[in-house]
C-alpha cells in the first residue's frame, strides 16, 4: 500500500484505489493525482476495509476480480459502514465476462462501472460526476 503524507489529504479529497494489478493501480493513480486528488493505494479488499482512511474517503475505486476480498464484497461491505461513499467499479478481461460483473458491482451498490481499459480521461470525467467538482 502507498499513500501520501498527511498533510497531503488536508486540503484534497482522498481516493482509495482498489486493483491487484500495481501497474493499473499506478495509471489511475497518476491521472487523479495529476487534477489535485490524494490517492492511496491498495492491493485488495481486505487491505481497503483495514483502512482507517476509509472513514473518511471522499471515493472508492475498485476492481471487481482481486484475490482475498473481491470488489463485489468490498462493495457490500462498504456500503453498510459507508452507505453514502460513491464508488466506481471496474472490471477488465473477456467483454461478456466484464460485462457480467460490472451489472452485478451496480447491483450491489457502485454508483459507476467502467470496462478496462479505459482512456484517463474517460475515468477523470467519471470521477467528477461522482464528487460533484
Amino acid at each position: 500500500m502507498r499513500q501520501n503524507s498527511p498533510q497531503d489529504h488536508e486540503s484534497r479529497k482522498t481516493i482509495i484505489v482498489t486493483d491487484d494489478d500495481p501497474s493499473v493501480r499506478s495509471v489511475i493513480r497518476f491521472a487523479l493525482e495529476s487534477r489535485g486528488y490524494g490517492v492511496i493505494e491498495a492491493s485488495d479488499g481486505s487491505e481497503v476495509l483495514r483502512l482507517s482512511e476509509l472513514r473518511t474517503a471522499s471515493l472508492l475505486i475498485t476492481d471487481i476480480v482481486m484475490p482475498n476480498v473481491e470488489g463485489t464484497e468490498l462493495i457490500m461491505q462498504v456500503r453498510r459502514s459507508r452507505p453514502e461513499l460513491p464508488i466506481l467499479a471496474l472490471s477488465g478481461g473477456p467483454s461478456m465476462g466484464r460485462d457480467v460483473y460490472l451489472t452485478v458491482a451496480s447491483k450491489v451498490g457502485a454508483q459507476r462501472t467502467l470496462a478496462k481499459p479505459f482512456a484517463p480521461s474517460v475515468l477523470l470525467q467519471v470521477v467528477h460526476e461522482l464528487l460533484g467538482d
